[in-house]
């Protein structure tokens, strides 16, 4: 009997070795797998925050506007002191480096009384008024963008350009008819067709392209530097606009 818990005990400190490099290998290869284990985890939740950024697409490239429009006048009593007309618009957004800079060009329309006076084509009233008189302003702009989460803040800087045409008024005398033609050729000297343009614009973004916010944008005449004018403001040219943009039918 002494002899077998002997042989037994001999036994077992020859192979508790063994059992120790068993014990050392399976506790590695534990660590191995646990090491393993966030980098799966993590490679699994990069896909899903990708997916989470795509699901809010990009600005649409089309939108409208409507707002009033006012056109300064300084020209004295016996003409409109500064009308101010409903004008709607249009235009689009071409990106030009990713989100940040796009090119948006913008056609608007209004139309207001005019009155010939001074050999000069001026805003008139309902009371005075020689042309009810045409108006499209076409935008030439570059767009700067600031995305702030859901919130697009934009500045803009450009040139633009107002075609004006009047018609005689019903009421207007037979012998007071040629000034509508010279009023229409008055709207193209001295470059009074011309405006550096700057835009200032807030706007919401939806999940699906979708946006909408307001714009301001203010218009400086070039032909207040070469024209006798008396104001340096003399038909400038100042909006405030809601604002809507239609979603992407496709992709960028």
């Amino acid at each position: 009997m002494r002899k077998s818990i002997f042989v037994i005990l001999l036994f077992f400190l020859l192979w508790q070795p063994n059992l120790q490099e068993f014990n050392n290998s399976s506790i590695v290869k534990m660590s191995i797998q646990e090491s393993h284990v966030p980098e799966e985890e993590s490679a699994g939740q990069e896909p899903n925050s990708e997916i989470e950024d795509s699901s809010v697409l990009p600005q649409g490239f089309v939108f409208i506007t409507a707002g009033p429009q006012l056109f300064y006048n300084a020209e004295g009593l016996n003409t409109a002191p500064s009308p101010v007309s409903f004008s709607i618009g249009t235009g689009g957004n071409i990106p030009l480096l990713q989100k940040y800079i796009s090119f948006s060009p913008y056609l608007k329309g209004w139309a207001s009384y005019y009155i010939w006076y001074n050999d000069k084509a001026v805003p008139g009233t309902i009371e005075k008024r020689t042309s009810y008189t045409l108006h499209a302003l076409l935008d030439i702009p570059v767009i700067f963008h600031l995305p702030v989460k859901t919130s697009i803040f934009s500045l803009g800087l450009g040139i633009s350009i107002l075609a004006r045409y009047g018609f005689a008024v019903s009421v207007l005398p037979e012998e007071e008819k040629p000034d509508i033609k010279k009023m229409n050729t008055y709207y193209w000297q001295k470059m009074r067709f011309l405006y550096p343009c700057l835009i200032l614009s807030w706007d919401y973004m939806l999940d699906n392209g979708t946006s909408f916010g307001f714009e301001v944008r203010g218009h400086y005449p070039v032909s207040s530097a070469i024209d006798e004018v008396p104001s340096p403001l003399q038909a400038g040219l100042l909006s405030v606009s809601g604002r809507f943009f239609f979603p992407r039918i496709w992709n960028q």
